[in-house]
């Protein structure tokens, strides 16, 4: 018995895909058959009167059988949207995503009738209807999202969304964020909206989106992401056109930064809120030209090289290049009982955050500092 069930089930379920008339005529219980058979007005562009009265006939027998079937309320409601059934298609809609959530078609819908009456909180309250119960969204729904940042009238209720708990689209959204520059602008403001509550982005994520500023020529825009979210704090970034990345450090705040590249860099925050950058352990890698994002202020600029390993005629030097105003700063190396060192203060003016930091020589263009020559450097706030 259960075996003649099973198989008759199984019949049944191919009937529905391949021809619902067949399932109809023999399991005419079957809403999933007068669905199929409803939705077929959506195949064409202009579907004809018949193939209208058709769809609405069928939805009607899918919801005598099945009076909360969602899918048969959402065709309800778009054959009303066609005025081919005198019915409200808000209503039908509404209907049916209160008894499916996941049928995106749905939400979808409903997230583009809010916008027609520019209901905002709706948009995104539907949004996350749609986020919570069909991961099949995301690709969907978070770049519109993202680029809606830069409407003021959408960003309130995407971060009022945002700063819930439980929000756990959250992350997937930050993901998308560097991929809308139109909504760059607004994204400090929506950081520190959210910092109260602590729903900022995972800290890779936020150096994604502080890379894609930086990569479009946003320097004050991605300073300003910077400060929003990690207030007091610098960071390093690397130059590498396509390999800018940042990972959680260790120091005594929770948001400390620290910029690892295996083998080559370790750079590690200071108390007092300086970024120290330590060559020693970086096994012979290069170090080349870094980016440095730094807080308004005068810093002690620090660094050493053998004397053995530098040049004998021409003397290297530090270059401290401004990235947004494009002015340049030269510290050269001094003799000091045989070590060649710099021992400066640097002033980082507030239009001047991003520093392009360079090892160069008056012969050649730029040397590479490897950690065979460079025995420290270090950018500290001064005493």
């Amino acid at each position: 018995m259960l075996a003649a069930v099973a198989g008759s089930n199984s019949v049944s379920n191919v009937f529905k895909r391949s021809s619902p008339e067949l399932a109809i005529a023999a399991w005419p219980g079957q809403a999933v058959a007068y669905n199929s058979i409803a939705d077929r007005f959506g195949e064409t562009q202009k579907p004809s009167q018949a193939q209208l009265r058709r769809s609405v006939s069928a939805a009607r027998n899918a919801l005598a059988i099945e009076p909360s079937n969602a899918r048969a309320l959402r065709t309800m409601g778009l054959l009303a949207e066609r005025k081919a059934v005198d019915l409200d298609p808000k209503r039908l809609m509404s209907l049916a995503s209160r008894y499916s959530r996941r049928d995106l078609a749905t939400q979808i819908w409903l997230i583009q009738d809010a916008a027609k009456r520019r209901d905002y909180a709706a948009v995104v309250s539907h949004g996350d209807a749609a986020l919570r119960t069909n991961e099949g969204s995301r690709k969907l729904i978070l770049p519109v999202f993202a680029a809606a940042l830069a409407d003021p009238n959408m960003a309130p209720p995407i971060a009022a969304r945002l700063r819930r708990p439980t929000t756990d689209w959250a992350q997937h959204f930050w993901a998308t964020v560097p991929k809308t520059p139109q909504s760059f602008s607004n994204v400090p403001a929506l950081l520190r909206s959210l910092k109260a509550t602590n729903a900022l982005p995972d800290p890779g994520l936020l150096a994604d989106i502080v890379a894609a500023m930086i990569s479009r020529g946003q320097l004050a825009i991605a300073a300003d992401t910077v400060e929003a979210a990690l207030p007091g704090k610098n960071i390093i970034v690397r130059s590498g056109m396509n390999d800018r990345q940042f990972a959680p450090g260790k120091g005594p705040a929770p948001f400390e930064w620290q910029y690892v590249e295996t083998g080559q860099l370790d750079a590690k925050p200071v108390r007092d809120g300086g970024l120290f950058i330590d060559v020693s352990r970086s096994g012979g890698g290069m170090v080349g030209r870094r980016l440095l994002a730094l807080r308004p202020g005068l810093y002690t600029l620090r660094a050493e090289i053998k004397a053995e390993d530098a040049p004998q005629k021409e003397v290297p030097f530090i270059r401290l290049r401004c990235a947004e105003g494009r002015t340049a700063r030269d510290f050269a190396f001094t003799n000091d009982k045989g070590r060649l060192l710099v021992n400066s203060k640097v002033d980082v003016a507030p239009e001047c955050r991003f520093q392009w930091l360079e090892l160069q020589s008056p012969a050649v263009e730029r040397i590479d500092i490897r950690s065979s020559e460079l025995v420290h450097l270090e950018i500290r706030r001064a005493s």
